[in-house]
């Protein structure tokens, strides 16, 4: 019986180790060629239904595992591999060279494949952001790169806001700026601080280029749904470099140049500027004491004087590697940039540490942080008269700069009229304005891998920010003149955020099944105080404590809150049938109680066309082909944090005496913007997807404007914010790429796109009762239904008359029509709808080369069909209707003797011809090279184990253009009105070497 029970126990002991033997657990990774992660792959029992599906690290353990199985590995697209077990434990598998359709893609709280993705998502890559070391801001990247995303810079000066727009412009007074995430946490965006004439300094400015993995653009509901409130301007996902497995990389790249302004307008000197002012005053028949003696006049550029060869340098070194257990990546950068304009400078500090750390088996942990600093010497911008570009272009230039004793000369004499105070020089001398932006970024993740399919996130992070700006006007400046003036502008920002995400993958035979589940927090807070003060007794006293009188002083506090919960279903059959299901149901606390909370669903299918069988025969051919479609709603939440609120002000309201007073209505009803929004596409390979693009067709529909309701007086209030109107946006994006020649020595890929835009109101508020909706008319613009936004709104500009040099205005039949007659009477003609300042079309092309060690990249940008109005046009183009200096081509004015021209008579101090109308509108349709670069890579037989490559880089090379004032490529406004430029400095034109240096 002993025996028995021995044998027993033993044949047990074998029965076990025999299946442990056969079955087991097997951990692994997928890598691409590149050693990249490939998240979203399966991994099977070859002729079982037992698999699983890689994390968003590459990673994967499958159970139940018999020794002589066989994995079957796939990703979408890649060569399938099998891999025999045998007495492995542990498998790493490098599939096939990773084709551009198979790269990863970010998405919101996860990452996909440009394959698998059903959603409208662009993506610039590292090595994109790298080819560009002279943007100034990470939106530049963006520029003519991305099917369907406008950017333009609001004017050549360092630091100035950009403006982004993905897919048209969809509120009025919203923003229409995207929501900006950076390694998963929403941070900053939009203008910030003084403005100084223009729109403020841009806090992304303190983001280092180097820095940056990738930057994903989610343009459709379905990708963007995923951030509900936020998410109807598009999303910008912005992902920094982390650390890799293997021995230390080392980067150090350096570059230097020069800029200098890409146009100048070519101004009157003073002889041509003193004899058109005489002609002007004998044309009006006004007294000789209002000539000028031509004999005591001076010539002075004050263009020249403003202005210099700029320059700039960047450093940047980083390291990145690590062990299957700790990874890192660090880097620092400095960039020093001294623009064209004097005085115009601008330094940025970078800093960053990305830890990723596993802490055990199913823990992994990740930590980042990046500190940063810009400190800035601005000048005026745009709208600013006092800006000492603007003057330097409308002062007179027959006057001296300096006195014979070298100080500034302010007499506008011998001009018998002066003109605002100060000078250029007074300006460009007098005007000192610092601006410090600190900025620091931290995250903390834990990932716990629950099961090999599940896992769950937690991710704290926090965003500090602020903006230190002091600023000093001489008093011979025209904004300090006579008393000067000094102020400080304190803005300090506290962003938190709490994210929680649960994930889930699992394969079953040909189903394939993700799933997303999340809320998150989002706190901040914003406290500015202001103070300014003047009467200096010297203009060499710059702070504000030397003040004799404090003029203000102000404080403010304010905080939003956001609060979500998300979800992401994601189905695949047999690799073919694709179908996303995404939600988010959002809180915030800038509406009204009755719709404090909301909800915005999207869904997408795709199908994988090539996938079918029917397409085997010219798989040789159509390597990819997929369709997709989206349709869902998003939001709009970028209002003031109290619009729906009912607010008091408390201030020296009786008489000097504390008091206080009702300044808004509540509305408890007040909620965001909701757009809708469908998505067609069509996405496609050949030949071995050397050839792909797409081809898509969007609709966006915009519903619940926030506008400010005019208000009876009587109600003791002008206005109240309302839900009140609609946009449409539509539009067609193509993309092509392709991979042109690629042998051992020469490769030319080339890569377009270009994008439609129409615009549209199709709803306003009907106030007076008529029917339809009431126009709002802002400046030379109005919004009007069945118009787009912003058109522009005119008296029509109808040349001169021959006969005596009036300028004359084509007249209406009272609806807007012209009659075919013209009058000299300008108010007698009607304004018009006569311009959109929005292009038909817009996109980039990018070309790249290498032969050997030779690289070459050339990439133009071009817009068609957009108008700019030159709001400066009526100082500068005024045939001297007042006391500015004008452009040389205004001497081709009307005489007796020259009467076929375009430019009226001269009348000095009257009005003919400079008023507001078509005159001043221009075509903005431009094509510019924005970029060329030649680039050299030494032979290893030099540098052994050093990858040393030089580089030259031109920017804004060339443009071709028919616009007259300074540059097309302007913002021109910066709300839902744009297209006005006033003095908008032109982009920087950039010549640059550089060296890149990699170990």
């Amino acid at each position: 019986m002993k025996q028995k029970l021995q044998f027993l126990l033993l044949f047990l002991m074998l029965f076990s180790f025999g299946v442990n033997a056969q079955n087991r657990t097997v951990t692994g990774k997928v890598t691409n060629s590149k050693g990249e992660a490939i998240p979203g792959a399966t991994v099977v029992v070859k002729g079982t239904s037992n698999g699983v599906v890689t994390r968003t690290d590459g990673t994967f353990s499958i159970n139940n595992v018999p020794s002589d199985a066989v994995l079957v590995i796939q990703a979408f697209g890649l060569e399938t591999q099998e891999v025999t077990v045998g007495s492995q434990t542990n498998i790493s598998v490098s599939l096939s060279d990773t084709k551009a359709l198979d790269e990863v893609v970010v998405v919101g709280y996860g990452t996909t494949t440009k394959r698998s993705i059903t959603g409208s998502v662009a993506t610039v890559k590292s090595e994109d952001i790298a080819s560009l070391p002279t943007v100034s801001t990470i939106e530049n990247a963006l520029t003519g790169r991305t099917a369907g995303v406008q950017v333009n810079a609001q004017n050549g000066v360092l630091g100035a806001p950009v403006t982004v727009r993905v897919r048209g412009t969809a509120s009025l007074n919203a923003s229409s700026q995207p929501l900006y995430v950076l390694d998963g946490i929403p941070v900053a965006s939009g203008e910030t601080g003084l403005g100084f004439g223009g729109s403020g300094t841009n806090p992304l400015k303190n983001l280092n280029p180097s820095e940056i993995e990738s930057i994903e653009v989610l343009k459709d509901a379905s990708a963007a749904s995923i951030y509900g409130s936020r998410g109807s301007n598009g999303v910008i996902l912005i992902t920094t470099k982390r650390g890799k497995a293997g021995k230390p990389q080392v980067s150090i790249n350096y570059y230097y140049g020069t800029t200098a302004p890409t146009n100048t307008l070519d101004m009157m000197n003073g002889d041509q500027f003193t004899g058109m002012w005489n002609a002007a005053v004998d044309n009006r028949g006004l007294p000789a004491t209002f000539r000028i003696d031509p004999t005591s006049i001076e010539n002075t550029d004050f263009i020249d004087l403003v202005t210099r060869t700029g320059n700039i340098q960047e450093i940047n070194a980083s390291v990145r590697g690590g062990t299957q257990s700790t990874k890192y990546y660090v880097s620092a950068a400095f960039a020093d940039a001294n623009g064209y304009i004097e005085r115009n400078n601008q330094q940025r500090f970078n800093l960053r540490l990305n830890l990723d750390q596993k802490i055990s088996e199913k823990v992994n942990m990740s930590f980042g942080i990046a500190p940063s600093r810009s400190v800035s010497f601005r000048v005026g911008e745009e709208n600013a008269v006092g800006a000492p570009l603007t003057y330097a272009h409308l002062y007179f230039p027959n006057v001296a700069a300096f006195n014979p004793d070298g100080t500034v000369n302010t007499s506008p004499a011998p001009n018998p009229f002066g003109q605002f105070p100060g000078t250029p020089v007074s300006n460009q001398l007098g005007q000192d304005f610092n601006s410090i932006i600190t900025q620091v970024v931290s995250n903390l993740s834990l990932n716990y891998q629950i099961l090999p399919f599940l896992s769950a996130q937690t991710k704290v992070a926090i965003e500090t920010f602020q903006v230190d700006e002091r600023r000093k006007f001489a008093d011979n400046t025209t904004d300090g003149f006579g008393t000067g003036l000094s102020d400080i502008n304190n803005v300090q920002r506290y962003n938190y955020t709490w994210t929680n995400t649960i994930n889930y993958n699992q394969v079953f035979g040909k189903h394939k099944v993700s799933g997303l589940l999340g809320s998150e927090l989002q706190n901040s807070v914003t406290e500015t105080t202001f103070t300014s003060g003047n009467e200096f007794p010297d203009n060499r006293l710059k702070t504000l404590a030397s003040a004799a009188n404090t003029v203000s002083g102000t404080g403010t506090g304010t905080e939003f809150t956001f609060v979500g919960f998300f979800t992401r279903l994601n189905y695949t059959f047999a690799d073919k049938y694709i179908v996303s299901l995404t939600g988010r149901y959002d809180g915030s606390s800038r509406f009204g109680n009755n719709n404090r909370y909301g909800f915005f669903p999207a869904a997408s299918l795709g199908w994988v066309v090539s996938q079918e069988s029917f397409m085997s025969g010219v798989k040789n051919v159509v390597s990819f082909l997929k369709l997709r479609a989206s349709y869902g709603l998003t939001g709009n939440a970028a209002i003031g944090n109290f619009a729906s609120r009912g607010l008091i002000g408390f201030g020296a309201d009786y008489a000097g005496a504390p008091g206080f007073e009702p300044t808004s209505l509540s509305n408890d009803d007040l909620t965001w913007e909701t757009t809708a929004q469908l998505d067609l596409a069509l996405e496609w390979g050949i030949l071995d997807d050397r050839i792909r693009g797409s081809f898509g067709y969007y609709v966006k529909n915009t519903r619940d404007l926030l506008l400010a309701r005019p208000l009876p007086r009587e109600s003791g209030f002008t206005t109240i914010t309302q839900n009140i109107g609609e946009i449409q946006n539509r539009g067609i994006e193509i993309e092509i790429s392709a991979d042109i020649f690629k042998t051992k020595d020469f490769t030319w890929t080339t890569s377009f796109n270009i994008s439609t835009l129409q615009n549209k109101v199709t709803k306003l508020a009907d106030l007076d009762g008529d029917g339809k909706g009431d126009d709002i008319i802002s400046g030379r613009q109005i919004i009007r239904e069945g118009e787009p936004l912003g058109s522009f709104f005119l008296v029509n500009y109808a040349g001169v008359d021959p006969t005596n040099g009036d300028a004359l205005w084509f007249s209406t039949d009272g609806n807007e029509n012209r009659d075919g007659n013209t009058t000299n009477a300008y108010s007698t003609a009607d304004r018009t709808i006569s311009g959109n300042p929005f292009p038909d079309f817009f996109g980039g092309w990018t070309n790249k080369f290498s032969y050997k060690g030779f690289d070459l990249s050339v990439f133009f940008q071009f817009t068609q069909g957009n108008d700019l109005y030159r709001n400066e046009g009526r100082f500068y183009q005024s045939n001297l209707a007042s006391v500015f200096n004008n452009t040389t081509d205004q001497l081709n004015y009307w005489t007796p003797t020259n009467t076929n021209t375009n430019i009226p008579q001269p009348r000095a101090l009257l009005s003919n011809g400079n008023q507001h109308s078509t005159r001043y509108l221009d075509d903005g349709s431009f094509i510019r090279l924005k970029t060329l670069t030649l680039g050299y890579t030494l032979p290893k037989s030099l540098t052994k184990q050093y990858s040393v490559r030089l580089y030259f880089q031109g920017q804004n090379l060339w443009t071709q253009t028919n616009y007259t004032g300074f540059d097309p490529e302007v913002g021109g406004g910066n709300g839902a009105l744009q297209g006005d430029v006033f003095f908008a400095a032109p982009q920087a034109r950039t010549l640059l070497f550089g060296l890149n240096l990699n170990f």
